[in-house]
Parts: C-alpha cells; sequence; structure tokens
C-alpha cells in the first residue's frame, strides 16, 4: 500500500474518531484492521474491505462526498464501529448510518431504514446545510444518540426488529 493511501484513511480515521469520541475512543488507525483487496463484500475474514482502489480514486478526485467518498467512509466506520463493541450486521448498521448523515446520502447494505432513523436522530439539532465538523460538539451529541439506539437493537434484537417493522409499516401506509 502506497504511504499516501495510508495517510488518507488515517486522516478519515481521524475525522471519524472525533466525531465520535462521546461515545468512545476508537483509538488510532491501524491498517493491520483491514482487508485491501478488491473483494465485492462488506467485510472478509472478519475485517471491512477497504480496497486500494477506493482510496486511489478517493485521492483522485480531491476527497469529495460522493459514492466513492461513501464507501471509503463506511469501510472505515465499520472498522470503528468494531472498536466501540458492535458486531456483525450491527457493525454495517452503525457503520452505514454514520456514513449517512456524514455524507448526506443513503447507501449501503439493506441498512436504508437504519439510516434514515439515524438521520432523523441527527437531524433533530444538526441542520441539514451545516458543515460537518467532527469537532463539533453538537454532532458529537447526535452520534452518540445514534449509537446509543443501535446498542440497544444489538442488546435487543426483538426491539430491532420491531422498530425497523414499524418504519417501513408506516412508510409502506402511505
Amino acid at each position: 500500500m502506497k504511504k499516501t493511501e495510508l495517510k488518507l484513511a488515517a486522516k478519515l480515521w481521524g475525522e471519524i474518531r472525533n466525531s465520535l469520541l462521546l461515545c468512545g475512543d476508537i483509538g488510532e488507525f491501524s491498517p493491520k484492521d483491514f482487508e485491501y483487496s478488491d473483494i465485492p463484500r462488506v467485510t472478509f475474514n472478519n475485517k471491512p474491505v477497504l480496497p486500494l482502489s477506493l482510496l486511489e480514486r478517493l485521492e483522485d478526485l480531491d476527497v469529495e462526498v460522493n459514492e466513492v467518498f461513501w464507501n471509503v467512509y463506511e469501510a472505515l466506520a465499520i472498522g470503528a464501529a468494531k472498536r466501540l463493541g458492535f458486531e456483525g450486521k450491527m457493525a454495517i448498521v452503525f457503520a452505514d448510518s454514520l456514513t449517512c448523515v456524514r455524507t448526506h446520502m443513503v447507501g449501503g447494505h439493506r441498512t436504508e431504514a437504519e439510516q434514515c432513523i439515524s438521520q432523523e436522530i441527527f437531524l433533530r439539532e444538526v441542520p441539514l446545510d451545516s458543515e460537518w465538523d467532527p469537532n463539533s460538539i453538537q454532532i458529537r451529541k447526535q452520534n452518540l444518540l445514534i449509537y446509543n439506539k443501535i446498542k440497544k437493537w444489538q442488546l435487543d434484537p426483538i426491539l430491532y426488529e420491531e422498530e425497523i417493522g414499524r418504519f417501513w409499516k408506516e412508510r409502506n401506509a402511505w
């Protein structure tokens, strides 16, 4: 891996770390926590997949928020989620939710409802047109609320299924 790619990943990791400080300290970026092959999966060998091609492309795009950014941020956020104690699907739910509120884009892996619920939480106190500042206490507080919601879901799978079911039922009633 090129040194510049590692610097970019570490820089974005630092942003994620700062925005999650109220949730816990995820520590320093560690390249060994990620799979860098271009594998069409979210995780491989219990590690988030962060393809070198995406890091290279993101550098070429001057780190603009777009689909490439979304995928890089999501992979890093899965690593952060794991360090905060999320497991399996809930690590992906947390990462996709964090990436959604960061980018204002819904993406991911069948976590649209969870992202929308998280975005509703986030937007209660942070206006949509706000600039992303990972050092903002308001952003940190909203990320903590999202963290607490998803932690409850991890601890209570029945509650999780009920809330996601209710989300879809309310939208399908239209």
